[in-house]
């Protein structure tokens, strides 16, 4: 049995994401701007109308010492919490499709989204090697982890040891580049992140096609102190 194998099978056989090492906690810069059409969905600034970012566009970020998500003018005015009580929040990103803000909980250790009109959600995630995340559908188990520098699937009947495995992509360079695996299944994605655990790429589970999510890494209008971060 060669170690691809060996690598596989323990990972359908936890049943869980392997959870030893937290990411890395990271206070930044990084913000996105967005705006919302007429149904309150989120949009990238400028998509709804012209080039422009709208009167109405907001910029968003994840305030670690405060452990919330907040919101602002664009020159920095109004700040307001748009999402409070988490667990060390960094690294908020944008992805289009979905319409939805994305960053990681450091203190959970898992990634979490939010839409326009709900509440944070919990993304199935995972963040020590091999970035195992592992489902029952239907007596189905599913897995998807990064294993020899290709991220898969692999699909295993309850009922049987026969085992199905799909290359997702191949990440080459990349590889040493991927820390930490977040799903969205209903979206058909598997968000990547990079060396600091920050959501920054999203994998289309139906052709491999990876996509950049949209975010701004430089300072900001009204952006707090940088502080050390909290224990």
């Amino acid at each position: 049995m060669n170690r691809r194998t060996r690598c596989i099978l323990a990972v359908l056989a936890l049943g869980a994401p392997l959870l030893a090492s937290p990411p890395v906690q990271a206070q930044s810069v990084r913000s996105v701007v967005v705006e919302a059409d007429a149904s309150g969905r989120l949009l990238p600034a400028g998509s709804s109308s012209t080039d422009l970012p709208s009167p109405d566009a907001r910029r968003y970020w994840a305030d670690t010492p405060t452990h919330s998500i907040r919101r602002s003018h664009l020159d920095g005015t109004g700040v307001e919490v748009v999402a409070g009580g988490l667990n060390v929040p960094y690294g908020l990103s944008f992805d289009a499709a979905t319409g939805s803000l994305l960053w990681t909980s450091s203190g959970d250790e898992v990634v979490q989204r939010l839409a326009a009109g709900s509440g944070p959600e919990v993304l199935p995630s995972s963040f020590e090697e091999p970035f195992a995340i592992v489902l029952e559908q239907k007596g189905l188990k599913v897995a998807y982890a990064l294993l020899d520098g290709e991220i898969v699937r692999v699909t295993r009947a309850d009922d049987s040891e026969a085992e199905t495995v799909e290359t997702l992509t191949r990440f080459g360079s990349l590889f040493a580049g991927l820390h930490g695996l977040a799903l969205d299944e209903a979206a058909g994605v598997l968000y990547l992140g990079d060396l600091n655990g920050m959501m920054t790429q999203r994998l289309r589970l139906a052709d491999g096609r990876i996509e950049s999510l949209a975010y701004v890494d430089e300072a900001f209008p009204g952006q707090p102190d940088l502080q050390e971060e909290p224990q």
